[in-house]
């Protein structure tokens, strides 16, 4: 795969993976290039803030997500939006992402095992096409990441694009500010994540493929 860094992702990227509204967004060291199965990939830190409420200053923000959002480009349409979320704190917002046609409880799908259905909630019109892009070896990969990396992560798949973003936090500004190596643990983190897209990324292609 090859690789470039650039400066970041733009709003309108993000804004494609219908996550959340906010008031402010920053973002940097995008790496962009072509996964070895075709797609075209791109990933960088994002900051995400909203104004608190009620306060009547112009400078004090609340965080809404820091870390990394991936966008990888698919050969095929998934044909339906489908987004796996941890934990919708604006329901009518992805309500109105769903062009406002449906009831929000008739939205979520329910997946077995139990344990999948208690770390993720699918959200989608189309319960077939989630039920086959989900299968038995993609729900496990992606409560394999979650156990094991201790890391919130959500994605939407729509169109022929899927967006991953990790809430990795501020694992790079240390060293950043310091100028110096990131260390072994933050290192095995951005390999991790990046893994996971790659891998997760073949494994939809490949079903993608047989639909």
């Amino acid at each position: 795969m090859n690789l470039h860094l650039l400066n970041g992702l733009t709003l309108e990227v993000y804004d494609e993976g219908e996550f959340e509204k906010y008031d402010k967004f920053d973002s940097e060291d995008l790496i962009k290039g072509k996964i070895n199965n075709g797609c075209q990939f791109e990933m960088s830190e994002v900051l995400t803030k909203k104004k608190s409420v009620g306060d009547n200053s112009d400078n004090k923000y609340q965080t809404v997500f820091n870390g990394l959002l991936a966008k990888v480009e698919t050969p095929k349409n998934f044909n339906s939006c489908v987004y796996l979320r941890n934990d919708i704190k604006d329901q009518g917002f992805l309500v109105r992402v769903l062009s406002g046609k449906y009831d929000f409880d008739k939205l979520r799908i329910e997946l077995d095992p139990k344990e999948f259905e208690k770390m993720f909630d699918v959200y989608s019109s189309d319960k077939e096409v989630v039920s086959k892009l989900f299968t038995l070896e993609i729900k496990q990969k992606l409560m394999d990441f979650e156990n094991e990396m201790k890391m919130k992560f959500e994605i939407t798949m729509k169109n022929n694009y899927m967006y991953i973003r990790f809430w990795s936090g501020k694992m790079f500004e240390v060293a950043k500010l310091s100028k110096e190596a990131l260390d072994k643990e933050t290192l095995y983190k951005y390999y991790q994540m990046l893994f996971f897209v790659f891998d997760l990324s073949n494994k939809l292609v490949e079903i993608l493929n047989k639909i």
